[in-house]
């Protein structure tokens, strides 16, 4: 009984490190997309995103960088299905809790943006306070 729970354990030890470990081809579609983030062009890094997606469906980084950039083009409800899928398979994520709070707000969803920053505060009170001031002061001074 003993071994059996130990092999199952190690199993799944196995297998977490399986599935965070990302082949070269993900990365290589990842460094991609941020070169396309560099040069402004968020339609290309969205791409580059889902091909790494397609190479791993798993991988939470490339759900929320692809969610970053379509929040970028202000396509809020698309970053959203992205955020989503980003908190679930890590639940925390702070900063796509933030971005989600974002999109929730500029999507009127003011009650369920507060959940999401409060979600992020209770996961990381100092960033959450510097996006949210970054936020603030952005707007403020019309950027």
């Amino acid at each position: 009984m003993i071994a059996t729970r130990t092999y199952i354990l190690l199993i799944l030890i196995f297998l977490s490190c399986f599935v965070r470990a990302q082949s070269e081809d993900v990365i290589a579609c990842m460094r991609q997309a941020s070169i396309s983030e560099n040069n402004k062009n968020y339609t290309e890094a969205i791409e580059f995103c889902t091909k790494a997606l397609v190479l791993n469906a798993v991988y939470d980084e490339a759900y929320f960088r692809r969610g970053y950039y379509k929040y970028l083009l202000s396509d809020f409800t698309g970053a959203l299905r992205d955020f989503n899928v980003t908190l679930k398979l890590n639940p925390e994520h702070v900063e796509a809790h933030l971005y989600k709070a974002n999109c929730l707000q500029k999507t009127g969803s003011n009650v369920a943006a507060l959940n999401e920053y409060n979600q992020a505060r209770r996961l990381d009170a100092l960033g959450t306070f510097s996006h949210v001031a970054k936020d603030l002061f952005g707007s403020v001074l019309g950027q």
